[in-house]
């Protein structure tokens, strides 16, 4: 018998000895599919529990975010006041929305200017929003004008367009939007998002008709 039979005849005696098989090396082309693979998995951990896009649909965020602009949506970002938000509203229907009020604010509406006494205050102050652009400003008054003191968890939410949006202000004529909590916030629109929706915008239409030309060159609609 050759020396490389014997080494051969080995090896394979090996292999069995141990309980295992002699695998080939991966090629080039397989170690690029699977750094492929474990970065479509790492982007799909990442959109599923982090961060994940989001396709706007309406103008009750204007002049801030605008009917077909793309954003990034933080999920694990804590809600605070003031922030732009995603809100579950039911299983079919989210909204895209500016925090007004968090739990225990007692707030008014008179002249379409917001009022806030926050949790813990003794005396209303007129809140500040420079992103309400007075031409989108409305004239009217919540309930009158009477005091709304948000419950537990509760939390009072309007659109930028303050026109031209459906938030917490139709309460009274949409149960939908009653007792919507922090609990049904989806999450956070981040401030960098909204200032570089132009570019995020781009990058996903690119995406999609890259996506849309590559289906159609393997026949799938």
């Amino acid at each position: 018998m050759e020396n490389g039979e014997i080494q051969n005849t080995r090896k394979a005696l090996s292999s069995r000895l141990l309980g295992r098989e002699e695998y080939e090396k991966m090629s080039v082309f397989d170690v690029i599919l699977l750094v492929l693979a474990v970065l479509m998995l790492f982007y799909s951990f990442v959109q599923a529990f982090w961060l994940s896009p989001v396709n706007i649909v309406g103008d009750s965020m204007n002049y801030t975010i605008y009917d077909d602009d793309w954003l990034i949506m933080d999920k694990l970002a804590k809600p605070e006041r003031g922030d732009v938000v995603i809100i579950k509203i039911n299983a079919k229907k989210n909204y895209i929305k500016r925090i007004i009020g968090m739990p225990g604010d007692t707030l008014k509406i008179k002249s379409g200017r917001v009022y806030l006494k926050k949790a813990g205050e003794e005396n209303f102050t007129l809140l500040d929003e420079p992103y309400v652009d007075d031409s989108l400003r409305d004239s009217d008054d919540f309930r009158g004008g009477a005091e709304i003191t948000l419950g537990e968890n509760e939390i009072f939410f309007m659109g930028d367009n303050r026109s031209n949006s459906h938030d917490s202000r139709k309460q009274d004529v949409d149960r939908e939007l009653t007792g919507i909590t922090l609990d049904d916030v989806i999450g956070v629109i981040p401030e960098w998002s909204i200032k570089n929706r132009e570019d995020i915008k781009n990058y996903y239409v690119f995406w999609a008709n890259l996506n849309l030309k590559v289906r159609s060159f393997f026949g799938f609609k």
